[in-house]
């Protein structure tokens, strides 16, 4: 009877009892944060189980967590509402709900359910911060404030809680409280690097830009190899117009971080200011194809088109800009003035509106109102918004600063010619009659409006010659900034390209030469940024030429060989002929053609792409007068079948052992085929290729089918640019 026993207790202890399932599935369950996947599976179980003593609520409350974390928003929110459902006074249930309506973009549900929360627990510090944070993304800044000073009651240490409320009083250009609360954060944490770059922003919006820099050497020394403090440093010299400087802070944050898009976008800034558009785009662009969502430099970018006089490129990017950023009045302040500078004023005014909407005291947009008035010839309203301008403080130092001494010179202007009216009218006034006191005054009103119109038609024509000055230089550069696009889409390419046609020991094939300088036209015209070409060749020069392009495909991402006359197989090898062959016996064929794997080899070191293209399979010319010195020696009808390497791609213009027609039209019916193609920007290149196929099949009676060799890998390879 023992054995029995035995068995039955070892399965007893090996089998998992209902009991410790249980116990494991509350533990997972409650892992909602760490172990996403597994709690949803644990709480789903506990939730069906109808064990007696299951808290419903909380297992609703925890897989709602998992789900957050697992960025099901909507779903969070349906197992927060049943916990709330079953505990109507679960305030964590709330907090949690709220946070998943804030990134569902409800602000109004989660502003609800932030304040049910505190209300069932007063003193919950992360409820109060959740809910000023989102009464500041409504604009609600006083509400903000105070739950902030509560927040700051419960936490003393809480230092994000300084920061934020810095954070609101900057919106109310409370500079002095703003300044105050980081220092207390500071205080609190005097290493915390966040505290001191934002420190350090309030002194740049204070214009204390002494006090400023050297808050950035504080974090410098507490990490030197802080890039944002190099970024923001260079921000700040290109703020004070010490542009090589801010260079060069931006140039060293790049080597810290070499694919910051943000650092990018900043160093944009500075070559815009420097006059180097160029420059500007290019590093804006480099900045978006690296974050998409850098709203900065969508904004800067659009506005070195405008500089550029290219308005329909500068409202493309800070449309794109406003629409990553609809509550910065930045981006649609500049915008405004695309619009002013394209005489749509309604347009402009509009914009600038807007951009005063969210931020009432924002001094470009008011001067920029006042430019608006001033093209409709209301200087009356002009003069009010300058001198409000002028009334506020330089809260935005980057744009406040150049704004207020626009305003301020633009008062001088109307100044001056008021001055000039009132002693015109003073003239007009001790002439005795009353006739020529009417015409004086109507002189000197004209004198005065044509002065005005005629420095305003200097002003325009300056503008027009600069904006002509940088279409020429942007006319001279457009090949360069062509070829870096091309790189910057598809990446360095390169080819090369030979076409033996006028062979010294057999006759002319006539379309070799055309074929291949047919190709290098297309490569060319495609983007490729180098394209060695040879046309009938020796063997030195032929061996040169791959010698030269060996080097090039090193540094490239695509290595395309093309290659049009003659060519043979041996013993399963295959070469291709320079035009010096005689090849007398068949032991010649090694020493005096070159053979298709030293062409392999030649591309073999290209990042993405390796592409070898053949139209060399022509009847050989050789093979009736060619000594045979080894019997078991095969010489085929063709050329041999290959097994190139991964990411390498042979293309014979006829399969192994056909012969490939040199045409009776200016290229050969592959190279035909291949050119008509090979411009399309819907084929990838294994369609290509295989549509090459179909044509020449059809093309010579189904004498001869091109065929390719190897694989690629698992990206598409477009020859045109889409």
């Amino acid at each position: 009877m023992r054995a029995p026993l035995f068995w039955a207790f070892l399965v007893a202890i090996l089998l998992p009892s209902p009991l410790w399932a249980d116990r494991d599935d509350n533990i997972l369950c409650a892992q909602s944060a760490k172990f996403p996947d597994l709690s949803i599976a644990a709480c789903t179980r506990l939730a069906s189980s109808k064990l007696p003593n299951v808290d419903l609520s909380a297992i609703y409350n925890n897989r709602g967590v998992a789900w957050y974390f697992k960025g099901r928003f909507d779903t969070a929110v349906s197992d927060f509402t049943q916990a709330i459902d079953l505990k109507p006074e679960f305030a964590i249930a709330y907090l949690n709900r709220g946070r998943a309506w804030r990134r569902l973009k409800d602000p109004t549900k989660a502003l609800a359910d932030f304040s049910t929360a505190l209300q069932a627990d007063p003193n919950n510090a992360d409820a109060r911060s959740e809910r000023a944070a989102a009464l500041f993304d409504q604009g609600e800044i006083e509400s903000a404030i105070a739950d902030y000073d509560e927040l700051i009651r419960l936490r003393p240490d809480y230092v994000r809680a300084y920061i934020s409320q810095a954070a609101c009083f900057v919106l109310k250009y409370e500079f002095d409280k703003a300044l105050a609360q980081v220092n207390e954060a500071m205080r609190r944490a005097p290493d915390d690097l966040d505290v001191h770059h934002r420190r350090a922003e309030l002194l740049i919006q204070k214009n204390d830009f002494e006090a400023a820099l050297a808050e950035f050497e504080a974090i410098l020394r507490l990490d030197p190899k802080d890039w944002r403090a190099f970024t923001e440093r260079g921000e700040l010299r290109r703020l004070r117009q010490q542009l090589s400087a801010a260079l060069e802070d931006q140039n060293y944050a790049l080597k810290i971080k070499p694919d910051s898009s943000v650092i990018l976008a900043h160093r944009g800034d500075t070559f815009k200011d420097m006059g180097d558009f160029e420059r500007a785009i290019a590093d804006t662009s480099r900045a978006i194809l690296l974050d998409s969502t850098n709203a900065d430099a969508f904004a800067t970018r659009g506005e070195v088109w405008r500089l550029k006089s290219n308005f329909a490129r500068a409202k493309k990017d800070l449309n794109r800009a406003i629409e990553l950023q609809p509550k910065d009045p930045e981006n649609l302040r500049l915008r405004a003035n695309v619009w002013l500078d394209e005489g749509a004023l309604d347009l402009a005014l509009a914009d600038y509106d807007a951009a005063l909407r969210l931020r009432p005291h924002y001094v470009a947009a008011i001067v920029g109102r006042g430019r608006v008035y001033e093209a409709k010839r209301d200087n009356l309203t002009a003069t009010r918004l300058y001198q409000q301008a002028l009334s506020l403080p330089s809260a935005d130092p980057h744009t406040s600063i150049p704004a207020q001494s626009d305003a301020r010179s633009r008062l001088n202007e109307f100044q001056r010619i008021e001055q000039a009216e009132a002693s015109a009218k003073e003239e007009a006034r001790s002439l005795a009659s009353a006739k020529q006191l009417s015409e004086i005054e109507a002189k000197a009103r004209a004198e005065a409006e044509t002065k005005a119109k005629l420095e305003y038609q200097q002003r325009l024509a300056a503008e027009i010659l600069a904006r002509n000055e940088t279409a020429a230089f942007e006319a001279r550069n457009k090949q360069a900034v062509e070829e870096a696009r091309l790189a910057s889409e598809v990446g360095i390419r390169v080819a090369l390209v030979i076409g033996n046609s006028t062979y010294e020991a057999v006759p002319m094939l006539p379309n070799p030469q055309r074929d291949a300088e047919a190709v290098a036209a297309a490569f060319k015209k495609l983007g490729f940024q180098t394209v060695i070409q040879g046309r009938n060749l020796t063997r030195a020069e032929f061996l040169s030429k791959i010698r030269e392009f060996e080097d090039l495909a090193a540094a490239a991402d695509w290595a395309v060989i093309f290659y049009a006359g003659h060519g043979l197989e041996m013993n399963g090898l295959n070469y291709l002929l320079p035009i010096d062959v005689r090849l007398l016996s068949d032991r010649d064929v090694q020493d005096e053609a070159i053979s298709l794997d030293r062409m392999l080899q030649a591309a073999e070191r290209a990042k993405k792409l390796r592409l070898v293209i053949l139209d060399s399979c022509r009847d050989n010319p050789f093979l009736s007068t060619m000594r045979r010195t080894v019997a078991t020696r095969s010489i085929g009808r063709g050329l041999a079948r290959i097994d190139p390497e991964v990411g390498t791609l042979v293309a014979y213009a006829a399969r192994e052992g056909q012969i490939s027609r040199d045409g009776n039209g200016d290229h050969s019916p592959f190279t035909t085929s291949f050119l008509k193609n090979i411009v399309d920007p819907k084929l990838e290149i294994n369609m290509l290729f295989r549509r090459v196929r179909d044509e020449v099949l059809q093309e010579t009676q189904r004498r001869q089918e091109p065929f390719m060799y190897g694989s690629l890998p698992g990206e598409s390879f477009y020859f045109a640019i889409r």
